[in-house]
């Protein structure tokens, strides 16, 4: 028999598994929002380029760390809620 408990863990793994294929993927989709954005690549200086490199790195590296976040806050709720049912158990 399961409980809420162990159906609140598996959603919470399902949910954030995504986040590092979404962080992946996304120096791709920076790239190619970059091109459609910027008119000529190549009359950018080296300084904004790196800028622009640098920023790709920030935000892949974010959304890893925001999905990590997500997880430990989400396992810290879970780990409340449990002491909550056994200090009250069911009768």
């Amino acid at each position: 028999m399961t409980t809420g408990i162990e159906v609140k863990i598996v959603g919470l793994v399902i949910k954030t598994l995504p986040i590092p294929a979404i962080a992946l993927y996304f120096a791709p989709i920076y790239d190619w929002v970059m091109l459609q954005v910027v008119t000529d690549y190549s009359l950018l200086t080296d300084f904004q380029k790196a800028l622009i490199n640098d920023a790709k790195l920030i935000g892949g590296v974010l959304i890893v760390a925001f999905a990590l976040l997500k997880l430990i806050l989400g396992s810290y709720k879970i780990k409340k809620e449990i002491e909550v049912l056994k200090r009250n158990p069911k009768e």
